[in-house]
């Protein structure tokens, strides 16, 4: 069996890990055979490449602007952004950030409402015509937006509540 399509899963460092309703939704997704994208780094990165090899699940891929990637769990093939560009730094990861977002069909992101670098993922998602499912697990909401106004009312009722 080969993924249907690809889910780029990433999320803000002050989520640890997911809970039980995100693991849900990654059981259902591979489950139904996508191909699911996630990075290298520690914490919530770490965290569901260990729920996805618990599953013992081969479609993922791990990307990174390192050499090695940090966190690798299941020996997983790794995806590298193109050479061009500093190599460490922000501008690395940012070309790491968008070869993912390129890869992807779609994105799950696990936001805190404050994080740019997973409002920047959500956002470039859909100035590619991707949508994204963003969880707000701290406010107990989960929305699908395929719109930059779509994005604008998440910001509204949750960000920027009046």
């Amino acid at each position: 069996m080969y993924p249907k399509k690809k889910m780029m899963i990433v999320g803000s460092h002050t989520i640890a890990e997911p809970d039980r309703r995100v693991k849900l939704m990654i059981s259902k997704l591979c489950g139904e055979g996508w191909h699911i994208l996630v990075g290298d780094h520690s914490g919530l990165d770490a965290a569901l490449q260990e729920y996805l090899r618990d599953m013992h699940t081969d479609w993922v891929r791990v990307y990174t602007a390192r050499p090695r990637p940090q966190h690798n769990l299941d020996g997983w093939p790794v995806r590298r952004p193109p050479r061009e560009g500093r190599w460490g730094g922000a501008p690395r990861h940012l070309q790491n950030t968008l070869a993912m977002t390129a890869a992807a069909d779609c994105g799950m992101a696990l936001w805190d409402g404050r994080s740019m670098g997973t409002y920047f993922v959500m956002a470039s998602l859909i100035e590619q015509g991707k949508s994204v499912w963003v969880y707000l697990p701290d406010r107990g909401g989960a929305h699908t937006l395929r719109t930059p106004e779509d994005l604008e009312k998440l910001l509204r009722a949750y960000v920027f509540p009046k």
